[in-house]
């Protein structure tokens, strides 16, 4: 594939070198923050749990007894990727800004930047799974409980697919239309787990306290990390419709022919979106709430073998 291009429009606009530039470092100082926040998590949670759990965490075969901290951090990995792949997105924005005769930088800020919110729905997904299933919870998800995860993750997948071959085709000039069509297509898949999503959370948050035992154990621990997984959904469900309509509209409409649509319905969003789960995290994360179920079947465990003593 050629490098360059001298007949293709990248740009409806003259686009800005330094708004590209700045959202590059945003996304580079989130992935640090939340690298950061991770690896303190997760050694904090190594040494609060006794060798004897975490052996027994890693051989049980059931959620419902606590995850490891490997589990744990496994459901924040795609959220670092999609911080990364952001801040890659933004730095080939930047560069090709100053070299619209080259294609290959368009081609990789076009798919990076519209495929990495798909990643980011696949953390909340797994983190709300593992926290319905912490908090047994599980028969308050729409979907049944066994493929609850499963049933958005494998959406998000689909749709993030799709992103990615539509986004790769709009950047060529003879297959524009094909991938402006997957990329709808995708948009519109992701707009509808997320939005099935959506009430599948607000519906937990309202019946959990009222139908499920084990809340009162875990304070406001799993209210924080449940706002936050809303608080994130709703803008990156409204930065894809936005996104959709913008496809849907074409390259000669309003959306794709002004940037700062982009930056304030994409990148301001998305920023906004991940920097919720910083901010929340010293607070309250999935690594709390699996911390107190872990304590809460040691308090048992030994309540059960003081009990059997007598």
């Amino acid at each position: 594939m050629s490098n360059s291009t001298s007949n293709f429009k990248m740009y409806n606009y003259n686009p800005s070198t330094g708004a590209a530039a700045l959202f590059a470092v945003l996304f580079a100082l989130t992935l640090i923050v939340l690298s950061v926040e991770v690896g303190i998590l997760n050694r904090s949670t190594k040494r609060r749990i006794s060798a004897s759990m975490d052996s027994r965490l890693k051989c049980s075969e059931s959620q419902d007894d606590g995850l490891t901290r490997k589990k744990v951090t496994s459901k924040y990995i795609c959220l670092l990727v999609g911080c990364g792949m952001e801040m890659i997105g933004y730095i080939a924005r930047a560069f090709s800004t100053k070299n619209q005769d080259r294609i290959l930088p368009f081609i990789i800020q076009s798919v990076f930047v519209l495929i990495s919110p798909a990643l980011f729905a696949a953390s909340i997904y797994m983190i709300f799974g593992a926290m319905l299933t912490l908090l047994e919870c599980s028969s308050l998800s729409i979907v049944p409980a066994r493929y609850n995860t499963t049933f958005f993750v494998c959406g998000d997948i689909f749709s993030f697919l799709l992103q990615c071959g539509g986004g790769g085709l709009m950047a060529k000039s003879g297959t524009q239309n094909v991938g402006k069509a997957l990329a709808i297509v995708g948009l519109i898949i992701q707009l509808v787990f997320f939005g099935f999503f959506l009430i599948t959370e607000v519906r937990f948050l309202i019946l959990a306290p009222r139908r499920a035992n084990l809340t009162s154990y875990f304070g406001n621990e799993w209210k924080i990390v449940n706002w936050t997984l809303i608080a994130s959904s709703i803008l990156i469900f409204i930065r894809c419709v936005v996104r959709t309509a913008e496809f849907c509209e074409g390259q000669d409409g309003y959306l794709m022919s002004n940037e700062w649509i982009i930056y304030v319905f994409d990148s301001l969003l998305i920023i906004i979106a991940v920097w919720v789960f910083a901010v929340s995290m010293p607070f309250a994360s999935l690594y709390d709430v699996n911390n107190t179920k872990i304590a809460l079947n040691e308090f048992k465990e030994t309540s059960y073998e003081n009990d059997n003593r007598c």
